[in-house]
């Protein structure tokens, strides 16, 4: 087979072949919908039992990054020079996406993490707060039950008199 381009104005190319050079696609299983065996089914589930929150994740871990393994068998169909070039944008976009996704992610995943040290100082402090607030309603209790026993002991006719 001649590995030499042709090129005919306005035709894209008509099989799947001719596209998905260098880029093998890896088909994942879909676990959705998988019986698991010992457990009830979702049917059954009112959310009022613990094991409905089984499935939550703590808000502090991360899942593990999914790297996707990169073809070493990279090679050009045709030895055009538009070829060449496409091959090489293909690369650059490949590159500059990647850049642009986990830039974005890890600025997210930044900000998120400044959010929930802020909201962990902001309920010390409001646990804090409500702990000064109950001292201060039962110093104020206690002052009033010294006023009230005061005044039910005629303490104030007593000095007048």
């Amino acid at each position: 087979m001649d590995l030499k381009a042709v090129v005919v104005s306005g035709e894209a190319p008509e099989s799947d072949d001719d596209s998905g050079i260098g880029f093998p696609f890896v088909r994942t299983p879909n676990y959705c919908g998988t019986i698991i065996s010992g457990e009830a089914p979702e049917s059954d589930d009112d959310g009022t039992s613990l094991s409905s929150v089984s499935g939550a994740v703590d808000a502090m871990t991360c899942i593990p990054e999914m790297k996707i393994p990169k073809s070493k068998k990279c090679s050009i169909k045709y030895n055009s020079l538009l070829h060449k070039k496409l091959h090489e944008c293909n690369e650059t976009l490949d590159k500059d996406l990647i850049q642009m996704v986990d830039g974005t992610i890890g600025a997210a995943t930044q900000e998120l993490t400044t959010v929930n040290k802020q909201l962990l100082r902001s309920e010390l402090i409001l646990q804090e707060a409500v702990s000064q607030l109950r001292s201060a309603c039962n110093r104020t209790k206690d002052a009033s039950n010294a006023l009230l026993q005061l005044i039910n002991e005629n303490f104030v006719s007593s000095i007048k008199t």
